[in-house]
């Protein structure tokens, strides 16, 4: 309930030794002398040689501490987490399945932590940095106050209010989500939505504004017509896997669409279809068209053709495939009769 009274205020409460300090919501003009103000920093530094992150990577690529390996790598384990939250939401109902799948996304999950770390390791010097730290702290010299009322910045440097400030916003950041699907929170939300802050949407904070979006993203969740079961809302792993199913399905959906008004009214029926293409890009717009299944028997298929050569269509590896399937399908029919 602190966190929701702090979320419903908009004010932010924290100690610097034994002095209360409360953060109120900016204005909007505060917020506009901020941005102005933020930005002639990042520019100001730019002028100076302080490094942009961009910079700040070339250096570690410079010194061997960082590659285009390491990059490469940060997007495969992105790609490997979806895929695990996935795999996770598909056998939530086999514990020791999803179990193994947990420990090994939790796994990878550091894996990646630890890459982003090591590209971000001069972040704290470059010129995003600055404009940060710009940006906030001129923020908290318009609405950091003690307890008698006295701004803070008048008792404090800049540098402490902002540490401490950050430390507190990123732990009740970081609890936004468990807030969102709290009883507590969602009654008083389904009841007036916005109007549960008791500040105005011009000087809504960073936390309110995230907390609106997990607010409605979890209204979505409850309105869909899929919608998961209880248990699965309950664990954020297997809710995000079911969002990344509805997202494979309306992809799939789409490409279903584009692929039909490129194709004549008697062809869209077709099992297979060839569509010339006349440079790299149709070529990769052609193969965007084609299904999850339809991807995996295209590289089935490379795969028979670069081992046998020519082949025919009944020694394909796709095509036994399917008619193993179809028998798997005929006994389990006659089973039932």
């Amino acid at each position: 309930m602190d966190y929701i009274n702090s979320l419903i205020s908009g004010i932010v409460v924290f100690k610097i030794g034994g002095e209360y300090i409360y953060v109120k919501p900016a204005s909007a003009e505060d917020k506009t002398f901020a941005d102005f103000f933020s930005q002639e920093q990042y520019d100001d530094a730019l002028i100076d040689g302080i490094w942009n992150q961009d910079d700040a990577e070339k250096y570690l690529i410079e010194i061997g501490y960082w590659s285009q390996s390491e990059e490469d790598k940060i997007k495969e384990l992105e790609k490997n987490i979806e895929n695990m939250k996935l795999d996770y939401f598909n056998n939530f109902y086999n514990s020791s399945t999803k179990d193994y799948i947990k420990k090994n996304l939790s796994k990878q999950t550091r894996n990646s932590q630890d890459l982003l770390n090591k590209k971000y390791l001069f972040y704290d010097k470059t010129c995003e940095y600055l404009k940060k730290y710009s940006h906030t702290s001129y923020l908290l010299q318009k609405t950091a106050f003690c307890k008698d009322k006295k701004l803070a910045c008048r008792y404090f440097s800049s540098q402490v209010l902002f540490n401490k400030y950050s430390l507190v916003k990123n732990d009740i950041s970081s609890n936004l989500r468990k807030i969102a699907k709290s009883e507590e929170w969602r009654g008083t939300w389904i009841s007036v939505g916005k109007r549960i802050f008791s500040n105005r949407p011009s000087s809504f904070t960073e936390l309110q504004i995230s907390m609106i979006s997990w607010s409605n993203y979890y209204d979505g969740i409850y309105k869909s017509y899929d919608k998961p079961s209880d248990d699965i809302i309950e664990d954020d792993i297997a809710l995000d896997g079911w969002s990344i199913s509805q997202r494979k399905k309306r992809q799939e959906e789409e490409k279903k669409k584009s692929a039909e008004k490129i194709l004549p009214e008697n062809m869209r029926n077709a099992g297979e279809i060839f569509i010339p293409a006349r440079n790299a890009k149709e070529a990769s717009d052609i193969m965007s068209l084609n299904s999850q299944d339809g991807l995996h028997k295209i590289k089935s298929l490379k795969r028979d053709l670069d081992r046998e050569g020519a082949v025919e269509e009944s020694q394909l590896t796709s095509t036994k495939r399917e008619l193993q399937m179809q028998a798997i399908q005929m006994s389990k029919n006659n089973r039932r009769r």
